[in-house]
């Protein structure tokens, strides 16, 4: 029997039908935090107005005057917290002390303001952007998002406003707190209004694109981002995936006759869900749905940089070297003198990381260059011959001596720009390409691999959301179509790693995987390589035929035996990196054969790519960057044949038990 894998249109047109006739597949994981829909949530219960109050002159006194104590966030830290193992007599949890709207709010920009963060004067300063945030997960965690109201917290103060072009300058909000809130519960101080993150930032996507910005050209910066975006995208999808079962729960008790009705309220649920309104704002303005892919592939380069930029005025400015925060970090240490430099308030560093315990994400600003050690010896020592030099990847240090490969010496007369990627983040740089260790690997490219699967995440969720909701944000045909135009130009190695089916497939459902990776094949592929069966699309209510319905029968036919339309070295490496990834996307989920068909497919591809990438004809010969492509075509076809070799292994494996049953 032919090995097949359905394709993306069975997904999303089970997520169009009504909940008593979708098929399993619709919910089978489409991104990575379904996981978080099987806790059931306590109920929000409101602070006392007492309580509120106290909360009130808490943030207004410290935020106002400057304080470093954080008393407002650990006290409503302490009261959601509270009853936790406590249950009711019929064995429900208990409703947990909820903070309002605008006290959570204000914790999302605390969480990622400069004064906190990145210019922070005080350790204590930087612990309470970390107790923000471990107020903001610990909500999420207990009363979920619907409960919570993150809907009216996490509101932009100028949804479907004009965007800024070419000026830098600040628009003060309209209202002193984001959002439609009652006056009882304002809080007058500028990071609750004017100054917070909603009513700086346009929407939530020039958000997105900035943080990705950061995530190349600000690593101090990504730091904290990357924590408030890694909250966002868990907020929004627990929101997505809560009125999702709430839609399925309903669904299953409703009458045949109701379904119909039943159907239409679970859809207007999911059309007031986090992520469809940040969408929606989008779209009436310039760009539309590609302005938000475009923040997606943010890379720091100067279209991305003028397109999405800072939030904050002066975001970026770092503390003078004059400023006391500096200054105690870098007093040396003299016990005979009483001089103990910041040896006794290492353990207040300590408690400020965040909640995952990453030393890494201790704002990196606070730490001077003279106290960068070895991650190998653990010493800071430096000579001419001998520098520690700084991964652009993980931020971590090593020395040239004690990196292995041993780190040339010439990376160190280069210019500073030019990014350095240690041998731990060269990981996904294939075989050949080492010891050159100035060849940043695809996760540098794109800020690092923390952010290369964020940007996984927002377009796996965004695959989900136009699937189910075409007429809110756009059809999966013209989303795919964007997605290709963004992925083509990318160099091999981050092509590489976003396409491959290892990194996607905690994120991505694998018959989108599958849509994706062949529709991005059809633009590359030769015009001789035979189409594929088409497959009937339902997912905007017409007929269009569509080639995404994979088998092993499709894939030696349609596409392994095949070169690239173009010589060029790195479309053909494209080709054949894509058909890897079908392969490997068969052999995973869709069950994947040794024949001497298969085997065959493949040399006759592997040949033809290899006779086709000449490169520039105009040129005698292929230039360095043509022989580094090359060495991605040819390590793509070694992992081709080791692929054939284990279906070969396994097959003949199983035909010996077979044989020894009979």
């Amino acid at each position: 029997m032919a090995a097949e894998m359905s394709s993306q249109r069975s997904y999303h047109t089970a997520l169009e039908m009504p909940s008593s006739a979708q098929s399993t597949i619709a919910f089978e994981q489409p991104y990575s935090s379904v996981a978080s829909s099987l806790t059931e949530y306590r109920s929000a219960k409101q602070l006392p107005y007492e309580l509120r109050e106290h909360c009130l002159i808490y943030f207004e006194e410290e935020l106002c005057t400057f304080l470093t104590d954080s008393q407002g966030l650990t006290l409503l830290l302490n009261l959601i917290s509270a009853g936790t193992s406590s249950t009711t007599p019929n064995g429900k949890s208990l409703p947990a002390y909820t903070p309002p709207p605008q006290h959570l709010s204000l914790a999302a920009t605390l969480v990622v303001h400069p004064s906190l963060t990145t210019r922070a004067t005080s350790v204590e300063r930087l612990q309470s952007s970390n107790t923000a945030l471990r107020l903001l997960r610990l909500t999420n965690k207990l009363v979920g998002p619907l409960n919570a109201d993150f809907g009216t917290a996490f509101s932009f103060s100028n949804p479907g406003g004009l965007r800024r072009r070419n000026s830098n300058r600040r628009r003060a909000a309209e209202e002193d707190s984001p959002g439609d809130y009652e006056d009882v519960d304002a809080i007058n101080t500028e990071l609750a209004g004017s100054g917070s993150l909603w009513a700086s930032a346009e929407d939530f996507w020039q958000v997105v694109g900035w943080a990705f910005n950061c995530s190349v050209v600000h690593p101090k910066r990504w730091a904290r981002w990357r924590l408030w975006l890694s909250f966002m995208l868990d907020v929004l999808e627990d929101d997505w995936v809560e009125r999702v079962n709430m839609h399925e729960q309903k669904g299953g008790t409703d009458d045949d006759d109701d379904d119909d009705e039943a159907y239409e309220v679970a859809r207007n649920r999911l059309e007031e869900s986090m992520i469809i309104k940040y969408l929606f704002t989008d779209l009436s303005r310039f760009g539309g749905a590609k302005r938000i892919v475009r923040a997606i592939f943010a890379d720091g380069s100067t279209r991305p940089m003028n397109e999405f930029r800072e939030i904050f005025k002066n975001e970026t400015k770092e503390l003078r070297k004059d400023d006391p925060m500096k200054r105690r970090f870098d007093t040396k240490v003299n016990v005979e003198e009483d001089i103990f430099g910041d040896y006794i308030d290492r353990q207040a560093d300590e408690e400020a990381l965040d909640a995952t315990g990453n030393q890494n994400d201790l704002v990196s600003s606070q730490i001077s260059e003279d106290n960068i050690v070895c991650e190998v010896c653990r010493r800071d020592q430096q000579s001419e011959d001998d520098m520690i030099v700084i991964c652009d990847g993980c931020n971590i240090g090593y020395h040239q001596r004690c990196h292995t490969p041993r780190i040339d010496g010439d990376i160190m007369s280069e210019d500073e720009s030019v990014p350095w990627s240690c041998a731990r983040c060269m990981k996904g740089v294939p075989e050949g390409t080492l010891p050159s260790a100035s060849i940043p690997n695809g996760a540098v490219m794109l800020g690092g691999m923390d952010s290369l699967l964020l940007r996984q995440r927002l377009l796996a969720f965004l695959s989900t959301i136009s699937a189910t909701h075409p007429t809110r944000f756009t059809t999966l045909d013209d989303l795919y179509d964007i997605y290709i135009d963004n992925l083509r130009p990318l160099s091999l190695p981050t092509f590489h790693l976003l396409l491959s089916p290892s990194t996607q497939t905690p994120h991505y459902h694998p018959a989108a995987q599958s849509s994706l990776t062949q529709l991005l094949l059809r633009t590359l592929i030769a015009s001789s390589a035979p189409l594929a069966p088409t497959v009937l699309s339902m997912s905007v209510g017409e007929a269009a035929d569509t080639p995404d319905e994979l088998t092993q029968e499709v894939l030696e036919r349609c596409y392994l035996p095949f070169p690239a339309t173009t010589a060029n070295v790195a479309d053909n490496a494209k080709v054949s990196i894509l058909v890897e990834a079908l392969l490997r996307l068969l052999a995973l989920h869709g069950g994947l054969e040794y024949t001497a068909g298969l085997q065959d497919a493949i040399e006759t591809g592997i040949r033809e790519r290899e006779r086709k990438a000449k490169g520039d004809g105009r040129r005698k010969g292929l230039s360095r960057e043509e022989e580094a492509e090359k060495v991605w075509l040819r390590g793509s076809a070694g992992r081709l044949r080791v692929m054939a070799a284990f279906l070969k292994e396994e097959g003949d494996g199983r035909d010996e038990k077979v044989g020894m049953v009979d």
